[in-house]
């Protein structure tokens, strides 16, 4: 058969193979977080009182998520916002050891952070891991626009990443507790923490994230 004649057949092939290709899961993202008294230290590491004061101390701030029902034991079950659902923007690049998340829209607030994971660092117990990491930047607009950002000479965020069955890295899911000492409110010149632990409600989480 000549090359003429073939063309059209390789042409047809090519169109159908395109076709039939998956379509990429579209991107996901949001974080729960809550607010408390910044946490001040000297040269030493030793605690100090700080000057700044936590105009939202207490508050917990749905970032980007809504909420839709309780688990059985009462907790609850939070939504994340899709990439241009509502004119929202969510962005997420991950690897072994980086993450570059981005989340947010003009009515829920945003979420901008980086950082670094130790792969070193994972602990694995049956189908669950953990991975430390820290944080390189932070900044955070709440849904009532007071901003928070990670500054710097104050000790980074520490960051935790839960991997289980269904959701790993390796899969493009993120999913992650993190816990600021001290974070500078932007809007109002105070200063706050951000808690994780023992606060079940409080995480951030990415779907179908680009992996490196």
């Amino acid at each position: 058969m000549s090359l003429a004649r073939l063309l059209p057949f390789v042409a047809v092939a090519v169109l159908t193979a395109s076709c039939s290709e998956d379509p990429k899961p579209t991107v996901s993202g949001g974080a729960v977080l809550r607010l408390q008294t910044p946490v001040c230290k000297d040269a030493a590491g030793a605690v100090t009182p700080c000057p700044e004061r936590c105009n939202d101390g207490g508050t917990e701030l749905k970032i980007a998520v809504e909420s839709t029902e309780k688990n059985p034991d009462g907790s609850t079950i939070y939504k994340l916002i899709l990439d241009n659902a509502d004119g929202a923007t969510v962005k997420c690049s991950i690897s072994a050891s980086t993450f570059d998340l981005t989340v947010g829209s003009a009515t829920r607030g945003s979420l901008l952070l980086t950082g670094t994971l130790d792969p070193k660092s994972k602990v694995t117990s049956g189908t669950a891991s953990t991975i430390k990491g820290t944080t390189t930047s932070l900044t955070v607009l709440t849904p009532g626009g007071n901003s928070y950002r990670q500054v710097t000479g104050k000790p980074a965020c520490t960051v935790t990443v839960n991997e289980n069955t269904g959701c790993t890295m390796g899969e493009g899911c993120f999913k992650a507790t993190f816990a600021c000492d001290y974070v500078y409110d932007r809007s109002l010149g105070g200063a706050c923490g951000i808690n994780s632990s023992g606060a079940a409600s409080t995480f951030v989480q990415f779907a179908n994230c680009e992996v490196n």
